[in-house]
């Protein structure tokens, strides 16, 4: 059921299909003309987790942790990918695999996220590699110089988990 709710005062009324519906006790009590919200009583999906426009979906196998990328590392995320890394390295980890499949964009600060990734990795003797992004989020660490102090896993490293295979630098 769909209902009209005052965020001021609490009160719920039935939704009658008006988007204009004002509620009626903080206008009697008050002169306050403050507009009722739609509300459901149906409860929302879990949904995976999100900051700003990057979706992090981690998965582990054993002691090797992918995390499963979406979206744009920018400044907004790039803090909190470099906190789930540590997290996660904390923890014992093993080895992390960060898929890039899904990102659209990387800035400096998603750069940065990334490099100080694996400076967290190398500090627990973690392994630390990256499947390649889409081709104009790959160009970043090319122009950044970046590409060669990272171990980048063969797009064949998606299907076969148990044979990682490291592309070649192109220049």
């Amino acid at each position: 059921m769909i209902a009209l709710k005052c965020l001021s005062c609490g009160l719920t009324v039935a939704y009658r299909e008006s988007h204009g519906d004002l509620c009626p006790r903080c206008l009697a009590r008050g002169g306050q003309a403050v507009q009722l919200v739609p509300v459901s009583d149906r409860q929302s999906r879990p949904s995976q987790p999100t900051i700003g426009r990057l979706s992090i979906n981690a998965k582990r196998q054993g002691e090797r942790h992918t995390l499963l990328l979406t979206g744009e590392i920018d400044v907004a995320s790039a803090p909190v990918l470099a906190g789930t890394i540590a997290d996660i390295c904390a923890g014992g980890a093993q080895e992390i695999v960060l898929d890039l499949c899904g990102v659209e964009f990387v800035d400096s600060s998603g750069l940065g996220a990334i490099l100080h990734g694996k400076k967290i990795c190398d500090e627990h003797s973690c392994a630390f590699s990256l499947t390649p992004a889409q081709r104009p989020v790959q160009r970043v660490f090319d122009v950044a110089g970046v590409k060669d102090r990272l171990r980048f896993r063969g797009k064949d490293a998606r299907r076969n988990p148990r044979r990682p295979q490291e592309t070649e630098a192109s220049t």
